[in-house]
């Protein structure tokens, strides 16, 4: 278990009382964020903030729904 696990799981316990909704928008930090939940076992989906305002907006989009297909969630 590494270090952002051991400081997560005591803090988080209102993530495990329910299904969470992680804004997702394929930056570095929520993508970080989203495989820490899924290593972590914790049930989430993602709801995608996509404007579509620059040219790797539709790549990224694409990719982020694999993503979430790829580990069942929506």
């Amino acid at each position: 278990m590494n270090t952002i696990h051991r400081f997560l799981i005591p803090h988080s316990s209102f993530l495990i009382q329910g299904k969470c909704l992680l804004a997702f928008s394929y930056g570095l930090d929520s993508t970080a964020l989203y495989h820490l939940l899924r290593e972590s076992e914790i049930d989430f989906d993602i709801a995608l903030v996509y404007y579509g305002m620059r040219a790797e907006a539709d790549e990224e989009e694409k990719t982020a729904r694999e993503l979430a297909a790829r580990d069942g969630r929506r």
